[in-house]
């Protein structure tokens, strides 16, 4: 790229950017407006889908994270198109906003969308940097294969065993780890070798072993926790075939996305509940509405975060997650009680709002990182989270693109993780990622040592290989 050319790009850039404040600035009132009239229910829309259309294409993992948090924040809002909807909680009814409440969860909402965009519309970040053809090759074909196909069909078993088990037994003997099937450490270790082996055939432009992991995170998704493996799926694609339609058709390929998902989500959600039974008088019409109104639940975690300086809540440990986990290690590996709070967002103001349904049903809302942010710091805390949240979206792109296997491999484990935070706990994705990662860790590198050989394209370019007629070919679908 010449010096004209670069100069030319800021600008364009620049340019972008200033077009995404003046919307950002003339939608405003009309936000404003929202807290006592009828006025500007698709403001927030087309503020969203306009800095999003901005997004580089070549940056597909932040354009596939502002449109996630737009699914969860903004969509709802315009589909409702009812006042009532921002003032009142969804799930818990008994949340009730101020007009003054409602202006600070609209004012929440546009700083985040303004932060991540402006990070990733103005930060000089290097252009994405697409792997050749070969990254890696693998020895010992003969037994690679064999043992790639045993593991996946021992695994997928197991996660077809699991559901099965979920939909009999209920879906919170599974959340409370009381499930019959339980995964035993050999399974685990299966479950390891399957995920680096077939990280080792996509860097080495291998085609079943993709198909194979796309279809194990599929198989994720049986379990009730519908979000980890969809997100999977969607990243192995984006990885696999980095010119293909997912990048390159990504509002299509979205918009279709929304026609697939609804009903294919709410009947796992059914069957978790009800088992088989429930399909006996599937709807997929309700389904289609339903879905949103599930979607529409997570606007009430910024709700409660909005009023919680009105409640009695008690603290909330944002690091619940880390001090559970080292609650039941420490419990049942060194028979010591830690006794660590497990206090969080969710937990905490599910308790306040709906006493009857947590401790009966243990029925939560969950979490979002926007409502912990904003619990944690106000607006500030919803800058930092929309910079925070766009820098670690430049990092993820730059292990999709690089093509390494140890890049592919914190690619699989946190980039999932990550996603589901726009609905999850703000740092939950942190600690169980690294606890997944550390214990895979030394399977990587054993299998490494058994499988893999580094190419000398990989060795002198440290997997920094640009093939330019598929940069340019990415350049020109923009």
């Amino acid at each position: 790229m010449t010096y004209e050319t670069k100069m030319a790009t800021g600008k364009s850039v620049r340019l972008k950017f200033l077009v995404s404040l003046a919307i950002f600035a003339a939608s405003l009132p009309f936000t404003l407006l929202r807290a006592t009239e009828y006025v500007g229910h698709v403001s927030l829309a087309l503020v969203w889908l306009t800095s999003l259309s901005m997004v580089d294409k070549r940056q597909f993992f932040a354009r596939f994270y502002y449109m996630l948090f737009g699914v969860f924040f903004v969509l709802p809002q315009a589909i409702s198109n009812d006042i009532e909807f921002l003032s009142v909680g969804q799930f818990f009814q008994n949340i009730n906003l101020t007009p003054v409440d409602v202006v600070k969860m609209q004012v929440a909402i546009f700083i985040f969308l303004a932060t991540f965009a402006g990070v990733i519309l103005l930060t000089k970040n290097k252009q994405p940097t697409l792997a050749g053809p070969t990254v890696t090759k693998i020895n010992n074909i003969s037994s690679f294969y064999p043992i790639l196909l045993i593991s996946f069909a021992i695994i997928i078993s197991f996660n077809v065993a699991e559901a099965l088990a979920v939909y009999s037994q209920g879906y919170q003997l599974y959340f409370s780890g009381g499930l019959g099937v339980q995964k035993s450490i050999p399974v685990l270790m299966v479950e390891y070798t399957f995920i680096v082996l077939a990280i080792f055939g996509i860097t080495s432009r291998k085609f079943l072993p993709t198909v194979l992991l796309a279809i194990y995170a599929a198989s994720l998704v049986l379990s009730g926790q519908r979000m980890p493996g969809a997100m999977l799926v969607i990243l192995i694609a984006a990885t696999a075939y980095p010119s293909g339609l997912l990048r390159r058709r990504f509002f299509l390929i979205c918009a279709l996305g929304f026609g697939v998902a609804p009903p294919l989500f709410m009947i796992v959600q059914t069957l978790r509940a009800v088992g088989f039974d429930g399909l006996e008088t599937v709807d997929l019409l309700y389904f289609f509405t339903d879905f949103w109104a599930v979607i529409g639940h997570s606007l009430d975690t910024l709700k409660a975060a909005i009023i919680s300086d009105q409640t009695t809540v008690e603290s909330v440990n944002l690091f619940a997650r880390l001090n559970l986990t080292l609650n039941v290690v420490f419990s049942r590996v060194l028979g010591i009680d830690l006794g660590l709070s497990t206090n969080g967002f969710g937990v905490a103001f599910s308790q306040y709002f709906a006493p009857d349904l947590f401790f009966d049903r243990s029925v939560t809302f969950a979490s979002s990182g926007i409502a912990e942010s904003y619990y944690s710091l106000g607006m500030l805390g919803v800058v930092l989270y929309g910079a925070a949240a766009a820098w670690i979206s430049f990092f993820f792109q730059r292990k999709m693109d690089r093509l390494h296997p140890f890049g592919l491999l914190i690619l699989f484990v946190f980039g999932p993780r990550f996603l589901v935070g726009v609905r999850n706990e703000l740092f939950g994705w942190v600690f169980e990622g690294v606890i997944y990662f550390l214990s895979m860790y030394p399977v990587y590198l054993l299998l490494k040592i058994i499988f893999l050989k580094r190419t000398a394209l990989e060795s002198s370019q440290d997997h920094s290989v640009i093939t330019n007629k598929t940069a340019e070919g990415l350049a020109e679908s923009k």
